[in-house]
């Protein structure tokens, strides 16, 4: 829910509680509220038995309205049956929709002209809320007032939230530096607020080897030095990190190991890791298991490159399975290296899960589309795809030939409609980090520098309309895995206001999914959207922001 000071004098709120079984996040003290100004609160619901609960969110203050209340119910039941894990299935509560966005409209939605070209994002800790129903939106950082770098949570196939939410693991996208910032269910500081700096982590890592949040322990990380692994953790209240070695894997004692780029921890606690035990080498892929101390067998590739940068001409990135796998992309072709590359038990071979007729190779492989992996409901390792060309289609309800698509893993069969966007084809980035907490799948679209996504003061901005507007243009959307079309199962959940710079990274809002599958966190440009980055780096201006979704 959202408290917003309706009158013309500051409101200081000085108490929220919540009782029974809800409690409440999102306050950490004593808060102070301009005329206008809103703060964003959390209450969430766990009862203890399958019955009936009510009670109350009291808030005190120092308006005459004090105490204001909120009536809370809610009716708790036995979860179904089945595990939570990657390797069972969907979790318990994983089709369960999006608390807000808009629903069953697949029409275009034109942002009100004069509204766009003058948007002004809020204060860190502020949100907005775009006119039609879409979800509140929360601003997490502001390097524009902060610095000339700029902010950005990095990758789609990368979870920026921890296990718990309370911890956002940031990146500064003009320096190359890692900070972890305070995330929304962290009840000692307001949410963006630093607990540790670029400084306090210089060192632990180089730019390289992203770290990677644990999936089981709150504020846990891990990175890559050298030729180890490591676990780091968080020390909230002495906004310290302390770190030890996991494993040192003596065969990469001539060079190093790396997490390389836009991967993560597997739901049943698997890193994708890379060796190389000569600079410039054949480079090694295997999954390693820091609990069981268990490292799967090596796909040695037979490109070559420096692991140490990512990116190599080698390989691209690499995505984790649910199967506790991999799939390699690969930049180049030497055959039977192609595209996108499924390397997971029983280790026998690459499994391509893309082809495209214009690629290279066997078969035509060679796509290397943007996707993220999970288990569909029936259980079934699937990658969803921000298009899939094996064939012409129309696949189900959709009828476009490109479109977000699901696919099994390896292949089996033509791929299934997600949803339909015959009207505009821009790129999408994919991200199902919520897996297996959600069946639903965000995506978010590449900037593709159309005149109405331009900034403000360039020479070709054009304001929005019917004709240079298009269905999701610069949304943030939801859909279920499976829809097959439904309007009912896409759910609109928030204009990003990112104004394009054609083939720069930093300008997508590259939407990410938490593990917890409760909050979507993207980047935006939009403090700078009138006036342009200026000479913030040539372009490279961001920040960050999150929506609650469950």
């Amino acid at each position: 829910m959202t408290v917003t000071n309706t009158g013309t004098a500051s409101v200081t709120i000085s108490e929220v509680q919540a009782g029974g079984p809800f409690t409440v996040s999102g306050f950490s003290g004593s808060t102070t509220l301009s005329a206008n100004q809103s703060l964003p609160l959390g209450v969430t619901f766990e009862p203890a038995a399958g019955s009936s609960y009510s009670d109350s969110l009291t808030i005190t203050s120092t308006a005459p309205s004090s105490p204001n209340t909120v009536a809370l119910s809610g009716t708790g039941v036995a979860p179904p049956s089945g595990g939570s894990g990657g390797g069972s299935g969907s979790g318990a509560g994983a089709t369960t929709p999006p608390i807000c966005g808009i629903t069953n409209n697949t029409t275009d939605i034109v942002p009100n002209a004069t509204s766009w070209a003058n948007f002004t994002p809020p204060a860190v800790g502020g949100t907005y809320t775009d006119a039609g129903g879409y979800c509140p939106v929360t601003r997490v950082t502001n390097f524009k007032g902060n610095s000339a770098d700029a902010g950005c949570h990095y990758y789609a196939t990368e979870s920026p939230l921890d296990i718990s939410d309370a911890y956002l693991m940031l990146y500064d996208c003009n320096s190359g530096g890692w900070f972890v910032d305070a995330g929304p269910t962290n009840s000692a500081y307001s949410i963006g607020t630093t607990i540790l700096s670029e400084s306090a982590l210089s060192g632990k890592w180089s730019h390289d080897s992203e770290p990677t949040w644990d999936r089981t322990t709150p504020g846990m990380f891990w990175v890559t030095i050298n030729n180890s692994i490591e676990s780091c953790t968080v020390n909230n209240s002495a906004k310290s990190v302390s770190c030890s070695i996991n494993h040192t894997f003596s065969e990469y004692a001539g060079y190093r190991i790396s997490f390389m780029d836009e991967t993560d921890m597997t739901p049943d606690g698997w890193l994708v890791t890379v060796g190389q035990n000569t600079q410039g080498g054949h480079i090694d892929v295997f999954m390693w298991n820091p609990a069981t101390q268990t490292k799967s067998p090596v796909y040695t590739t037979q490109c070559s490159a420096d692991i140490n940068s990512s990116n190599n001409g080698c390989i691209h990135k690499l995505i984790a399975t649910p199967n506790d796998g991999v799939v390699i992309q690969f930049e180049g072709s030497t055959n039977p290296e192609n595209g996108n590359e499924l390397w997971e038990s029983p280790w026998a071979a690459l499994s391509p899960i893309e082809l495209n007729s214009g690629g290279t190779g066997a078969g035509g492989q060679g796509g290397t589309d943007h996707f993220d992996t999970g288990k569909n409901s029936s259980g079934i390792e699937v990658a969803n795809f921000e298009d899939f060309l094996n064939n012409p289609g129309p696949w189900g309800a959709c009828q476009d030939g490109w479109r977000p698509t699901t696919v099994a893993m390896p292949i089996a069969g033509d791929p299934e409609c997600l949803f339909d966007n015959s009207t505009n084809n821009p790129g999408w980035h994919v991200s199902w980090r919520g897996y297996p907490n959600t069946q639903f799948v965000v995506y978010s679209a590449q900037a593709n520098g159309s005149a109405a996504e331009k900034f403000n003061n360039a020479s070709g901005y054009a304001a929005p309309s019917t004709s240079n507007w298009n269905v999701y243009d610069n949304e943030i959307i939801m859909i279920l895995v499976g829809s097959n079309n439904n309007p009912g199962d896409i759910y609109r959940l928030a204009l990003s206001h990112t104004r394009g710079n054609p083939g720069y990274f930093w300008s997508d809002p590259r939407a990410a999914e938490g593990y917890s599958g409760n909050y979507v966190v993207f980047d935006s440009n939009s403090a700078w959207g009138s006036a342009g980055c200026g000479s913030d780096g040539g372009g490279d201006c961001s920040d960050v922001y999150i929506i609650k979704v469950h």
